[in-house]
């Protein structure tokens, strides 16, 4: 068997290298594309949004949208329409079209069912424009707002039904799903809907997050069931993103040292955030896990009913515990090269 595994390598090395220049170059010219279009956008989302909210505006004062069954036909069509121009890279200005259209024929969809339907029915026609949106768009900006809109239902659901369940599902799966797809990034290199679907599950993660920290200023309560499926699932987050960088010798130090965030879920969500983006380069998410340390340790250092000694020492052993992580992680974590 090794002889012809040696065999067949020989054979193989003797072989010119072939390369498609042709192909080699679009691919080139395309990265080059999308490098360039960074910027472009972010300028087309922002754009988009006060397009869309200055049309809806022009929408109710025109009267256009006062019959449902009108809005409802309207709705679909714009959405149709923006999903099949966006199955392609399109230009900045095409791009904010296209998200414009997306977002008002959203809102239409949605006005239009809002007496005909329950508060649970009413984010169907949502989860159902967003799965279409993830298996059909190849534009970025359509992409992170399906993702977005996803868990944002959940919240909705908690919000004016109080159920804890949606609370729990609105923070763990967009951590499930930002978990799966790091993990496997290396498949997904070549899928255009790898970035902003990434993109889109941090901020849904940070947006969990940040709702289970103001859900009772708006009369919603935050059971501790919830609370406890939350700190687990968050903390087995983290463990898993450890064991698949260092040996198992260092996820059960490092499971030590986050058993006391388990008191402070939010805190390890952040950790989460910032632990998988650094293991994989990720500069979106690494920003957004630094922001979500940043204001979930003030709120909770200002939540805190001790006095001010109690409080600096507690945020001290605290800080002793997440510079040792930060130790482990540089000495152990694998380099990777960005993508």
């Amino acid at each position: 068997m090794r002889t012809d595994h040696l065999a067949y390598i020989q054979r193989r090395a003797t072989q010119p290298i072939t390369v498609d220049w042709d192909a080699l170059t679009a691919e080139e010219a395309r990265l080059e594309d999308d490098e360039v279009s960074t910027v472009a956008k972010v300028l087309s989302g922002i754009g988009a949004v006060f397009a869309t909210l200055l049309f809806l505006i022009f929408l109710v004062w025109s009267g256009v949208i006062n019959s449902e069954a009108a809005a409802l036909v309207t709705g679909a069509g714009l959405v149709v329409a923006a999903l099949l121009l966006g199955r392609q890279p399109r230009t900045a200005f095409l791009a904010t079209t296209i998200i414009c259209a997306y977002l008002v024929g959203v809102s239409l969809v949605f006005y239009s069912m809002f007496d005909q339907l329950t508060e649970r029915q009413l984010v169907l026609p949502v989860i159902a424009v967003a799965i279409l949106t993830l298996a059909t768009s190849r534009n970025y900006f359509l992409i992170f707002v399906a993702t977005v809109s996803l868990p944002t239902c959940l919240l909705f659901l908690h919000f004016t039904e109080a159920g804890s369940l949606f609370l729990a599902l609105a923070v763990l799966l967009p951590a499930l799903a930002f978990l799966t797809v790091n993990l496997l990034e290396h498949y997904l290199l070549g899928d255009r809907r790898l970035q902003p679907l990434r993109a889109g599950l941090a901020v849904s993660l940070l947006l969990g997050m940040a709702w289970y920290r103001w859900a009772g200023y708006f009369g919603v309560a935050v059971s501790d069931y919830s609370e406890v499926v939350v700190a687990g699932g968050l903390y087995l987050c983290c463990l898993v993103t450890v064991w698949y960088s260092l040996s198992a010798r260092w996820t059960v130090a490092a499971g030590l040292i986050l058993a006391p965030l388990l008191l402070l879920p939010l805190l390890l969500g952040g950790v989460f955030l910032l632990l998988l983006s650094h293991r994989n380069n990720y500069f979106i998410g690494t920003g957004l896990g630094t922001l979500g340390l940043v204001y979930f340790t003030g709120q909770y250092y200002y939540d805190l009913r001790w006095d001010l000694l109690n409080k600096s020492l507690a945020l001290m052993a605290s800080g002793v515990l997440l510079l040792l992580l930060y130790f482990i992680v540089q000495r152990r974590f694998p380099t990777h090269v960005p993508h």
